[in-house]
């Protein structure tokens, strides 16, 4: 089980910050945290029907999806700034993991139709 903070500009609603702790019985085991530093960006966000995701790097990544109780929901492999469709998804708060050159992100957003 994990648990997610989520740092939000309060005008735009933007998600500015945010991070991820691993969490066993009732302690914090680890964490994984991406800053604005790391220079990836998950836009729209909130997002309605896709989101795309713009790096530093411009090579092809693969990603997950998953909902607030770590359950997988959409998988795949993309390019740079391409469009993933998640009209299929509920609003809500959801996670995503990037997995490029051997380097993982996770990044949070929110679906807002």
């Amino acid at each position: 089980m994990f648990t997610v903070a989520i740092l939000q500009d309060a005008s735009t609603k933007d998600v500015m910050q945010s991070g991820k702790n691993t969490v066993l019985g009732s302690s914090a085991t680890a964490v994984t945290e991406l800053s604005i530093h790391d220079n990836i960006t998950i836009y729209p966000n909130p997002a309605a029907e896709t989101i795309s995701i713009q790096m530093d790097t411009k090579v092809s990544f693969s990603y997950e999806i998953v909902d607030m109780m770590g359950k997988k929901i959409i998988h795949g492999k993309t390019e740079i700034n391409t469009p993933i469709s998640i009209s299929s998804l509920h609003n809500g708060v959801y996670a995503i993991q990037v997995l490029c050159s051997e380097r993982s992100f996770t990044k949070v957003f929110c679906i807002q139709k």
